[in-house]
């Protein structure tokens, strides 16, 4: 499994899967965009992106053929929590699910999942010039 970059090149074509949005703490109201290339979502089973800067080692894991989000706590730190029950597990994320760590808590916000999903192999939705 390759991490995917938070920050992708400005001439690659990227979807949005989601967003983590700080709902409190220091870092209120700024916001993660979870983005991947579109031939990362085409050609991989799974995309993975750290988390260091806003939960210590802690993981998103986004497989495109289930649209399932998971979350990896990492070990750095003991006071996960997702809404409000200790995790310390890879754990699946909904839309909505809230992430905290000590004062600072992040809600998820789903781009993909059961609702929507890119399909950027049918060339009838449009997607031929990604």
């Amino acid at each position: 499994m390759e991490t995917v970059q938070n920050q992708t090149p400005k001439n690659t074509k990227s979807l949005p899967i989601g967003w983590l949005v700080c709902i409190a703490g220091e870092k209120l109201a700024k916001y993660l965009s979870l983005l991947c290339p579109v031939e990362d979502y085409r050609e991989r089973e799974s995309i993975s992106w750290g988390l260091d800067e806003l939960l210590g080692d802690a993981r998103l894991i986004f497989e495109p053929k289930s649209a399932k989000m998971t979350f990896l706590p990492g070990e750095g730190r003991s006071d996960m929590e997702l809404n409000h029950q200790k995790v310390d597990e890879a754990v699946e994320l909904v839309h909505r699910d809230i992430l905290s760590a000590g004062d600072e808590s992040y809600q998820f916000i789903a781009f993909c999942d059961e609702v929507h999903q890119w399909d950027p192999w049918n060339e009838e939705a449009g997607h031929e010039d990604m």
